[in-house]
């Protein structure tokens, strides 16, 4: 079976593989496979990923949990939003009151003052300014808002 032929049903709550359902399990909610074949999902216990044969992935449990990209995914727990590596790995100490999905190795962020700027991928600020809001990297360009609501 290829991760990449997972489907979710409909109602979001199992995955579909040639239109059967697979892993025998009915989540609260889940999202679709993301490389290297890992999928967010949501029981009872909480969020955590798992691989494309319903294996979970970690121990740890979470709030909410996001596809990989970049090899991170964003999770949402009691602290704050932040990102983990494969293996539910923490990669960085900082949590945030958003996180975004990494692109060109790059990812948005907003801080607890709602202050939008990107960090790369051991979690480290990419520059020292602030934003109103920051966009995702594209082509090695991003686009920013600033504070006078101009866009850049």
């Amino acid at each position: 079976m290829n991760w990449k032929d997972i489907k979710v049903s409909n109602d979001a709550t199992y995955f579909l593989f040639e239109g059967n359902k697979i892993f025998d399990i009915n989540y609260i909610e889940v999202l679709k496979f993301h490389a290297p074949g890992i999928a967010p999902v949501l029981d009872k216990s909480g969020a955590y990923h798992i691989d494309y044969n319903g294996n979970e992935l970690y121990a740890e449990r979470y709030l909410r949990t996001f596809g990989f990209y970049c090899n991170r995914a964003s999770v949402i727990s009691s602290e704050g939003w932040f990102h983990i590596d494969e293996k539910g790995k923490r990669l960085y100490q900082n949590h945030y009151n958003w996180t975004g999905n990494f692109q060109e190795d790059i990812c948005a962020v907003r801080d607890q003052q709602n202050n939008y700027f990107h960090i790369d991928l051991n979690g480290n600020r990419c520059y020292e300014d602030n934003y109103t809001y920051v966009g995702d990297f594209k082509d090695g360009i991003a686009c920013v808002k600033n504070k006078d609501g101009f866009f850049r």
